[in-house]
């Protein structure tokens, strides 16, 4: 189901049912403590009733020694990091930095590009804009994307824009996500 990845991790401390397609396949784990187990099933995840940075970083550095191929999901990033370097839990620069040259694939998840940190930002290969509805988030992705509009959303009502860092070309429009994962319903 989640190839190439042995496991799949989510982080979902807003609980507000954006993994639900996964809870048939999932062990759910709540409470605050980090569930430090190997899953049962190919999908963890955990819904942390506080957001205890400490455990977080307990969890992350966890998932950095299983020394296996893992999809990491952080939903919500700001719960994460917090809006200061000085809130930030250790776990994450060292997953952001680490997990590359592991088989791990880290996503960020945000809704608030202001306080997008600067060590998520040095190790993304690719960037994801979807609507925005402040206008200094839209205006400082659209830095980042390149973009010759600076404070515009996606056209269509599920639209995103997407990057590859580094690449001089500017960003493309999508329609939505399956059409980006090329998958045609």
């Amino acid at each position: 189901m989640c190839f190439p990845f042995d496991t799949v991790y989510i982080l979902d401390n807003k609980n507000e049912g954006d993994f639900r397609v996964f809870e048939g396949d999932a062990d759910i784990e709540g409470g605050d403590d980090a569930p430090l187990h190997q899953p049962q099933r190919q999908i963890q995840i955990w819904r942390p009733v506080m957001d205890d940075k400490k455990q977080i970083s307990v969890w992350l550095e966890h998932i950095l020694r299983t020394e296996r191929k893992a999809l990491v999901i952080l939903d919500e990033l700001s719960t994460v990091t917090g809006s200061n370097v000085q809130t930030m839990p250790d776990g994450y620069p060292k997953i952001m930095k680490q997990a590359r040259g592991k088989g791990i694939t880290v996503v960020s998840l945000t809704q608030e590009a202001a306080f997008i940190p600067r060590q998520t930002l040095g190790m993304t290969t690719h960037i994801f804009r979807f609507f925005l509805q402040d206008i200094y988030d839209r205006q400082k992705t659209s830095r980042m994307f390149e973009m010759a509009r600076k404070d515009d959303n996606p056209f269509a009502p599920y639209g995103l824009f997407v990057k590859k860092k580094g690449d001089r070309s500017t960003a493309k429009e999508y329609n939505d996500i399956k059409e980006v994962l090329s998958i045609h319903a």
